[in-house]
């Protein structure tokens, strides 16, 4: 009973911490707290959960802290140095001057989505950031798996989740795993890969050929059986 009127009272000043905005003293309380050899169930996933929201407020507090002075330019190239990105600087960037670009920074943005050493996954994350802050914009964008080059408009349904052909897929699919929802998350992570690897390209395969091959694959490989395609796999 001790142990639980301690975590109790421990969550309670957590919770006064961030009333007060002060997220660093949390985030070290429940890091303290997470770090100890044991934890009731009833509270380790609070905690988790306390965790994770507390480290993104840190995270966003300490880059606001660091590039709040700078000027547009200075924080962009921050973000992107001509090489590397750091998405939670640029969505920063963003969520500060989206409303100011001019045509520097289209051009430099235009870079990160042009950039082949730049992962895919990367760089469709970025340009969801980039609506986010409701920039209505054509950028070039190269495929770094397919090798094509095409432009995408910042305000078209470019996500995974608003594309209605990958809707209809995931659709079907999760009809197909009704019997064992737990695939289910597999599958739609498949299908998130082939996203990501055509983004901006026509699939190789149909919708039906993407349905039946991702169900067989998962059904295969769960049930300990030979992958009847290799190149599907692959």
């Amino acid at each position: 009973m001790q142990k639980k009127d301690y975590y109790k009272e421990r969550i309670n000043k957590i919770n006064l911490c961030i009333d007060q905005k002060k997220y660093k003293e949390a985030l070290e309380m429940v890091s303290e707290d997470i770090s100890s050899p044991y934890i009731p169930s009833e509270y380790l996933e609070h905690f988790e959960t306390l965790y994770s929201s507390l480290y993104q407020k840190v995270n966003i507090e300490n880059i606001q802290n660091k590039y709040n002075k700078m000027s547009k330019i200075e924080l962009l190239t921050q973000a992107y140095d001509g090489r590397n990105l750091n998405v939670n600087v640029l969505s920063f960037f963003l969520a500060k001057y989206g409303k100011e670009l001019e045509q520097v920074h289209f051009f430099i943005i235009e870079e990160i989505f042009m950039n082949p050493n730049i992962s895919n996954d990367v760089k469709i994350f970025a340009l969801t950031q980039v609506k986010a802050a409701e920039i209505d914009h054509d950028f070039s964008f190269f495929n770094n798996l397919t090798n094509e080059k095409f432009v995408v408009n910042t305000m078209s349904n470019f996500e995974f989740e608003e594309d209605s052909k990958y809707k209809r897929i995931l659709n079907k699919l999760e009809n197909n795993f009704l019997k064992t929802p737990s695939l289910y998350p597999l599958a739609k992570h498949i299908i998130q890969m082939c996203y990501e690897y055509y983004f901006g390209s026509e699939i190789n395969y149909s919708e039906k050929e993407l349905i039946d091959k991702t169900t067989n694959y998962i059904n295969c490989f769960f049930e300990d059986r030979e992958q009847p395609d290799k190149e599907f796999v692959d």
